[in-house]
């Protein structure tokens, strides 16, 4: 199991922008990922494709929820978030901080 969560990353890693990659050690059998997107994002059907490829595998249990930034309140603190990004139990796969308001405008 541990190695296919860092096939998982290493996937994700290389279809991301300059993120620190964190260790995760899941307590449960079952994964939920929340990907993060936005209208327009140019770097999302990579990503996307390596998160699917990576569940697809079948060596984890795993699904995921596409979530539009524009579809959340603007107190959200997911919309602080730039996208792409994954989050596992509510926190970033490579390490950023839970954005904090007032959160940036997309770019």
């Amino acid at each position: 199991m541990k190695h296919t969560i860092f096939v998982l990353l290493v996937a994700l890693l290389f279809s991301a922008c300059s993120r620190k990659q964190i260790e995760m050690n899941p307590t449960r059998d079952h994964l939920h990922f929340e990907f993060l997107t936005r209208e327009g994002c140019k770097n999302t059907p990579v990503m996307l494709e390596n998160l699917k490829a990576a569940i697809a595998e079948g060596q984890i249990s795993a699904d995921y929820t596409v979530i539009q930034q524009a579809a959340l309140p603007p107190d959200d603190p997911r919309t602080g978030y730039p996208t792409p990004t994954i989050l596992l139990n509510g926190k970033d796969i490579f390490g950023l901080a839970v954005p904090k308001p007032p959160f940036p405008e997309p770019s």
